[in-house]
């Protein structure tokens, strides 16, 4: 049978009662105090926690401006692909600036720009 402890021995081991009682309470509140401080790390930095949900957050953020870019290019595309198929002066502009091109008994002039270090050093 185990043994109680009564007043008359915890005071012949010099401790009293409410000794007693306040240390029990420190220990009881010392292990609350380490239980919250584990669960408050782990909410913190644990995996889907609050460090993790802020980095996906940000992943999230850089994306969604990629999408937006990537779908104003394909807009901008889409309409050039449209001028393309439905406006002949469109056409005829880019052929000119992009590939060169003339209609017969044009004359292309190319006029080159002198550069401004070579110019200013005479």
């Amino acid at each position: 049978m185990p043994r109680r402890t009564t007043s008359a021995t915890l005071t012949a081991r010099g401790r009293t009662p409410l000794a007693e009682r306040t240390r029990r309470a420190w220990w009881k509140g010392g292990a609350l105090l380490v239980l919250l401080l584990a669960w408050v790390w782990i909410f913190i930095t644990g995996e889907g926690g609050w460090l993790d949900l802020q980095v996906q957050k940000r992943q999230l953020e850089e994306l969604q401006a990629r999408v937006d870019r990537l779908s104003a290019q394909t807009d901008s595309l889409q309409e050039v692909l449209w001028r393309l198929r439905n406006d002949p002066e469109f056409v005829e502009q880019v052929a000119r600036e992009d590939y060169g091109m003339v209609k017969p008994g044009e004359r292309i002039y190319r006029i080159k720009q002198v550069d401004g270090s070579a110019a200013n050093s005479k």
